[in-house]
């Protein structure tokens, strides 16, 4: 399998614990632009997970923008890199 088709899957994925801090700090600016980015860097390899899961391309979308929101308001803050990974 090739290096960027790992990189694609959820489970194979590292975590940007630099980024996710960011992404819940104090400056807007920087906030919004790690959101985005962690977003970008995960959204399709959740929404394949969701897919295999769900099996229902509905209730992906539903789910996905369940964790979005969560994600956005703050929801993932308490997240420690000493306690467990990310996508876990």
């Amino acid at each position: 399998m090739e290096e960027r088709n790992l990189a694609e899957h959820l489970s194979q994925m590292s975590t940007l614990w630099s980024v996710l801090g960011r992404a819940h700090g104090e400056d807007r600016d920087e906030i919004l632009s790690a959101q985005e980015q962690l977003l970008e860097r995960y959204g399709n390899a959740i929404r394949r997970y969701l897919r295999a899961a769900l099996g229902n391309p509905e209730a992906v979308d539903e789910v996905f923008q369940e964790f979005a929101h969560i994600f956005v308001r703050g929801g993932f803050r308490g997240a420690d890199p000493t306690r467990c990974r990310f996508r876990d």
